[in-house]
C-alpha cells in the first residue's frame, strides 16, 4: 500500500504544477492572452479524484489498525466509519499475494 500510496501523491504533486507559463496572444492580438481555465479545472478534477483514493487508502490503513489493536472500542461515529470501509475493504487476517480480492 506504500509503494502505492507515494505513486498517488507523486501524481497529485505532479498534476499541481501551474497549467502554462507563457500567454497566447488571441482573437488577432484583441485579447491579451487565452486563459488555460479549462485545462486547470480538469487538472483540478483529476486532483481530487486523486485525494478521494489517497484518503481511501489512508481509511484502509486506519481500520486495519484498529482490527490488529484487540480491545479497543471506538467511538460512535468512529465507528460507523470504521464500519462503512469494512463493508467495502474485508479485514486483512494474513499476508497474501499482491491483486485483487478473490471475493
Amino acid at each position: 500500500l506504500q509503494k502505492t500510496v507515494t505513486a498517488v501523491l507523486a501524481a497529485i504533486r505532479h498534476k499541481a504544477n501551474p497549467v502554462m507559463l507563457d500567454f497566447l496572444p488571441v482573437s488577432e492580438g484583441v485579447e491579451d492572452h487565452a486563459t488555460q481555465t479549462p485545462l486547470a479545472v480538469a487538472k483540478c478534477a483529476e486532483m481530487i479524484a486523486l485525494w478521494r483514493r489517497l484518503i481511501a487508502f489512508e481509511l484502509m490503513a486506519a481500520a486495519q489498525a484498529v482490527d490488529l489493536r484487540e480491545g479497543l472500542t471506538l467511538a460512535p461515529a468512529t465507528g460507523a466509519i470504521h464500519a462503512a470501509v469494512r463493508t467495502h475493504v474485508p479485514t486483512l487476517n494474513e499476508d497474501r499475494p499482491l491483486g485483487p480480492n478473490a471475493d
